[in-house]
């Protein structure tokens, strides 16, 4: 088992989203960021590749948005917006968090207290848009 995950954007559904390489986020606004989790080491030639992980019954989720300003970094545990599919999970952002752009770090606690931990970096997947109009 490989663990990844995956960007995923104009959810409205557990069968209704598209996959993105990266998340939108626009300042000072509230969100939803979600992700699929996935095991790589199945459908290596794929587009795109692996396939849906579903972790055990009470496993835990916690996502984090990095920052190199270490005052910037949000840490959040994820819940499981959809009973049909327990791959994809969801992280409410408010629009007071504050956090960069940069990677999507996702830890899971696969089975609860007593299951497996693993890892997973989602590489530059955060970007966010300035409510500043005089930013570039």
């Amino acid at each position: 088992m490989f663990l990844s995950a995956r960007v995923l954007v104009a959810v409205s559904g557990v069968n209704s989203f598209e996959y993105s390489s990266e998340w939108l986020h626009r300042q000072l606004t509230a969100d939803t960021l979600y992700i699929q989790l996935v095991d790589l080491e199945h459908n290596r030639g794929g587009d795109p590749k692996g396939i849906r992980y579903v972790p055990a019954t009470l496993s835990t989720v916690t996502v984090t948005l990095g920052s190199i300003d270490s005052a910037k970094v949000v840490s959040r545990a994820a819940t499981q917006p959809f009973a049909g599919d327990a791959s994809i999970w969801a992280v409410a952002i408010a629009a007071t968090d504050d956090f960069g752009e940069g990677n999507i770090e996702i830890a899971l606690l696969d089975g609860g207290l007593a299951g497996t931990a693993r890892k997973a970096r989602i590489t530059n997947g955060v970007v966010i848009e300035s409510d500043d109009p005089g930013m570039c």
